[in-house]
């Protein structure tokens, strides 16, 4: 009876993107992580369209940007020359000197507070890979703990949705980096 009350999955993007959780998007290195991202954040934070699927109202996004801002700057350009509109408002970028580290607890609180003050509905952490230096990503215990923390930083936005840019393996055909400890969270 108790999972009759459970409430159904709600979507950002249906049958893609659920609003609240956390995910991976990954890929080999120049596949176009960071465009796809990028693109889903400014589509995100316009109210606009993914994929064929019209968003019903925008979202704010908060974009951590750990690596190659000039790139990313291009990209967000090109989107706003194709869709012919400015930069939305509801899109926030952030770009640390460093990139906050999902094992340092220091650096988690800061980043927790952060948006828990700015409120987004979703993270997008550019990347994965950047922001656990010094994990081994193929330890359980490591990857568990980094898991926890995304799960952490989900929590700060209140019912929000965490999506971390990752690589796939050396053999793409057998999925991202890392831990199964990735996968089983």
């Amino acid at each position: 009876a108790k999972l009759a009350e459970v409430p159904p999955r709600r979507w950002l993007i249906p049958g893609w993107i659920p609003l609240e959780g956390t995910m991976l998007v990954y890929g080999p290195p120049g596949a176009g992580k960071s465009f796809y991202a990028v693109t889903l954040a400014l589509e995100l934070a316009r109210g606009g369209s993914w994929c064929g699927s019209q968003l019903t109202e925008p979202s704010s996004v908060l974009y951590l940007a750990n690596e190659r801002l000039v790139d990313l700057r291009d990209r967000g350009e090109a989107w706003s020359r194709w869709s012919g509109e400015p930069y939305p408002e509801r899109l926030g970028v952030l770009s640390p000197p460093s990139p906050p580290q999902l094992g340092n607890m220091i650096d988690l609180t800061a980043l927790e507070r952060y948006v828990r003050e700015h409120r987004p509905r979703v993270v997008l952490l550019d990347t994965f890979a950047r922001m656990t230096l010094g994990k081994d990503e193929n330890s359980v215990r490591d990857m568990g703990e980094v898991m926890e923390s995304l799960d952490s930083i989900r929590r700060a936005t209140e019912g929000g949705l965490v999506i971390g840019i990752h690589h796939s393996g050396k053999d793409a055909s057998r999925g991202m980096r890392g831990s199964t400890a990735i996968l089983g969270a």
